[in-house]
Formats: structure tokens, sequence, C-alpha cells
């Protein structure tokens, strides 16, 4: 716990800030209350569970309230900076995909915006970008034997420059070839796995289940080419404060959902990152209205 302009450390801290109701109380050397502050489940977000520590929002003022505290970057005794240093939430996947088909690598982050991400393949940096966004991605359109190995993120922002910290490094992910010995596209093991057979190419194309989509579209949209019910697809559209869209996403895939007006054009409404596991998705489109046009594509 810091204060004051040239602050001594004091603590450790040995309490425990619940959740249920906690009181937040500091003393001078003297015993006398300087401020005080009760908490219920009204924790700063950053400060609750992403790593942030709990600071006074401006050096004088008011302290009774939640509102008076902010999470930040742990700034012992220096000037708080403006704004969050980027903090990782999940990191790149390990992956691998017949030679030619396209590889999706994503990283998702918390900060303060503009955030610059390095993508590297093993010691080369081979794509830059800074934009306003928690997400950011790799593609490999065309994947090939020369795109085999790791890759990772390095993540910074104005920020972190300005705490002096090097760039947040993400886990490293490994990817590889899949076997495919028929040159279809299809990973002989995705194959055998779903009753096609890994030395006729021209299964790629069946449509096994009938529901008009081919095993190469469900294999890539991580669907099942036996159920005419399973397919790249909005599930439900629920229209309250907005529009909120419902679909079964597929471990291992990235989506994204596109709107439009006319039925001609079609806007980007937000890219999710690759999916560590199968589950339903939501989201929201806050200007959204019932006729608006929705739909999912890969990546």
């Amino acid at each position: 716990m810091l204060f004051g302009p040239r602050p001594n450390v004091l603590g450790p801290f040995l309490g425990r800030l619940a959740n249920e109701g906690e009181d937040y109380l500091l003393h001078d050397g003297g015993g006398q209350p300087l401020h005080a502050v009760r908490y219920e489940d009204q924790w700063s977000l950053e400060a609750d569970g992403l790593g942030y520590s709990l600071q006074r929002a401006q050096e004088t003022g008011p302290v009774g309230d939640p509102d008076d505290w902010i999470g930040n970057h742990p700034t012992p005794g220096s000037a708080i900076p403006s704004g969050f240093a980027p903090l990782i939430l999940d990191h790149p996947m390990d992956l691998s995909v017949a030679p030619g088909e396209m590889a999706v690598f994503s990283i998702a982050t918390f900060g303060t915006h503009p955030i610059t991400y390095k993508w590297w393949h093993g010691g080369m940096m081979i794509h830059e970008e800074t934009i306003n966004s928690h997400f950011s991605f790799l593609i490999v359109p065309d994947a090939s034997i020369g795109d085999v190995g790791n890759y990772h993120v390095t993540v910074s922002n104005d920020t972190l420059s300005a705490l002096g910290e090097p760039a947040l490094m993400s886990q490293s992910a490994t990817f590889g070839l899949a076997t495919d010995d028929d040159f279809d596209r299809l990973a002989d093991e995705w194959e055998l796995l779903h009753g096609l057979n890994p030395g006729d190419p021209s299964d790629a194309q069946s449509d096994l289940d009938h529901d008009g989509y081919s095993a190469l579209e469900e294999a890539r949209a991580g669907t099942d080419p036996n159920d005419a019910q399973s397919y790249l697809r909005i599930a439900e559209l629920a229209v309250e404060d907005g529009v909120t869209i419902k679909f079964d996403a597929a471990a291992g895939r990235s989506y994204t959902v596109e709107f439009s007006d006319t039925g001609l054009t079609w806007q980007t409404l937000v890219r999710l990152p690759v999916q560590r596991e199968s589950t339903r998705l939501e989201v929201t489109d806050a200007n959204g209205v019932p006729a608006r046009l929705y739909r999912l594509a890969i990546p």
C-alpha cells in the first residue's frame, strides 16, 4: 500500500478483499484514520482478477466511494500513467491444417487503445499492426511446409511504454501440416473420423447428410458432415435492446458476424478469436433492428 508524494511502502496487507463486503481503512503513523471505503462486490474490473493494483482515481479528492478508486498498473511511488497497460487474456492456440488450407491464429487482450501487435514466426517478425481492438489475427491463407513452426505475439501500448516496461510476449503456438494423401484438402484423420475415404479426392465435394454443404465446407466450419442439423448457421436472433445473434461455435474456429441492411452489401459487426472449446456464443448488435440481415463467415 502506498500513500503520499514520497511514500514509504506500508504493508503487506494481510486481509482478504472479499465480495461479501470489506472495509478498507488507512491510518497515519499515529493511528488516526486517513481514508475509509467499503466495498460490496464493487471492485474495479481491472483489479478484480486481471492483475492490476487498486489505486486512487485522483491524487487528491474523495476516497470514500468505490468509484474513487481504479485498477491500474502497479506504480510504486511514481505518477500513474494515463490508460491501462495491456494484459493477454487468451494466447494463440496450437493447430494443424491440411496443405493448402487456411490457418488462423488469434490473441485476445485487455488494455487502452491503440494496441500494437507484432506476430513472429520463429525469430522473424511477419506482421505488425497498431489497432483499436482487443483482438488480433494472423491468417496463413495457403498453408505449406514453409509455414510450419512456432508462432508468438508481442503486445504493447503507450501506457506500457510510459512505464518503461517491455512488450508482453504471448505463449508460443505450434503449427503443423496434417497428412492429406489424396490432396483434397481434407486431413486424413478427419476423413477417417467421419467415414470418408482418405484415398478418394472426390469425396471432398460430397454431401453425405444432404444439408447443402460439402464435406470440405463442413471441415472448415468444424461441423459434422453426417448430421443434417450440423452446419454453419445462426441458431437464434433475439430482439431486445438491439439484436442478439446466437450460434454454435466449434473449437479451433474463428468467426466473423456480418450484417446488411440491403442484402446487397455486407459489413463486419465483430470478428471473434479462435475458440478453445465448442460452445454457444452470443453477439449483440446494439444498433440492430428486426429488418437487418445477419450471417456468419469463417474466419
